[in-house]
């Protein structure tokens, strides 16, 4: 019984790891985007 909890908590580890990376990477990309189109969209309103 407890070989097979063991081996059930090394099979979820890696996909909530790999869930997590995938979450972290969005959030940096969505940053990422946010904080490049900021100073773009400052400028166009200081155009005008």
């Amino acid at each position: 019984m407890m070989s097979g909890s063991i081996k059930s908590f090394f099979t979820t580890i890696p996909s909530m790891t790999m869930i997590l990376l995938a979450f972290s990477l969005a959030t940096v990309i969505e940053f990422w985007s946010f904080f490049t189109t900021l100073p773009s969209l400052f400028g166009i309103i200081s155009m005008e």
